[in-house]
């Protein structure tokens, strides 16, 4: 017998984004965004945090959510499968309280009946759904197919550590991220950096953050992608993305000039991806993050500015430099 624990998914909000009232969203955002930007001498930590705070509140108010439900989590059964189902249950047991022939027979058919119209909902949503999704480039629904059909959730197998092997998630938190520092370089702060030569490139202006050009990286976010650790969608910051850029482009600049970031900005959801080789070695697992996307919009600012600061003033870079430049830009 198997001795690995299975995990139940977690619950989680999910927002009707379909029937979201948009009007009274980008309002109630418009007022949010000027009144803060109204309080100058707030700090970047309290801008952010009653914007993230009042953004959530606007969400919950006028965005419909539900709750997952993860007892059916197959995409293809839809709320007329599930109820079938339930019917099919509920013969059943009431063919083994009564246990007639007429009773099983009803159950039998409410059984095949419901085996017939689940498989036809799985062929229709593979051959239709995920087949318009690659042709439009979305590959999520692919995947989140892919997930559906896994007979297990059991998470990180247990992780090995001077031979004992470790099942419990802390520890396995613990041995994991000990492996990941232990890739990293630790730059010494102390160290004296060495002297810049003098050099005949001018040097570059402070960066000012344009309403436009935020309200345009706003308006190009990919809505598929999962929320950042602050559970903000890139489905509401794209939809209003014209009355947040204001309120974007007053924290970015505020952010430069007092080299601050929030706290929020400096997190990540890290997920773990294996690699290759035995799977409870901490070294064949790598970590991938999923931060901010809000700091990787002013990063995106940051290193355009700085990219076009260098084709400017015609400065020597590898390809391999300036082929990453262009892609980020």
């Amino acid at each position: 017998m198997s001795n690995k624990k299975y995990s139940k998914p977690k619950r989680r909000k999910v927002y009707k984004y379909s029937k979201a009232n948009w009007e009274n969203i980008r309002t109630s955002v418009r007022s949010l965004g000027t009144d803060i930007i109204q309080h100058t001498e707030d700090s970047i930590e309290k801008k952010w945090t009653d914007l993230k705070e009042g953004i959530t509140k606007i969400m919950n108010d006028n965005i419909p959510s539900k709750q997952t439900f993860e007892r059916y989590n197959l995409p293809w059964m839809d709320n007329h499968l599930c109820k079938e189902v339930k019917k099919k249950h509920k013969y059943m047991q009431k063919a083994k309280e009564l246990n007639t022939s007429e009773a099983w027979d009803i159950y039998k058919e409410q059984k095949r009946l419901v085996q017939k119209s689940i498989r036809r909902a799985h062929w229709k949503y593979v051959n239709e759904t995920i087949e318009k999704s690659l042709d439009e480039g979305n590959n999520k629904t692919f995947w989140k197919y892919i997930k559906a059909k896994r007979h297990d959730n059991i998470g990180v197998a247990g992780i090995k550590s001077e031979g004992i092997l470790h099942q419990d998630s802390k520890t396995k938190a613990e041995l994991l991220n000990k492996q990941f520092e232990s890739v990293f370089t630790k730059e010494n702060s102390e160290e004296t950096l060495p002297s810049l030569s003098e050099t005949p490139y001018p040097k570059m202006s402070d960066i000012k953050v344009r309403i436009d050009g935020v309200k345009k990286l706003l308006g190009k976010l990919d809505t598929h992608q999962a929320s950042c650790p602050n559970n903000i969608a890139n489905t509401m910051l794209k939809n209003c993305a014209e009355e947040l850029a204001s309120v974007f482009s007053n924290i970015f600049q505020q952010s430069l000039d007092t080299g601050t970031l929030p706290k929020d900005w400096r997190n990540a959801n890290i997920s773990l991806v294996f690699k290759k080789g035995n799977k409870h070695v901490a070294s064949n697992y790598r970590p991938v993050s999923l931060t901010s996307v809000c700091c990787k919009t002013l990063e995106h600012i940051i290193c355009s500015n700085i990219l076009k600061h260098l084709e400017q003033h015609h400065y020597n870079m590898d390809s391999e430099a300036a082929t990453h430049a262009k892609a980020n830009s």
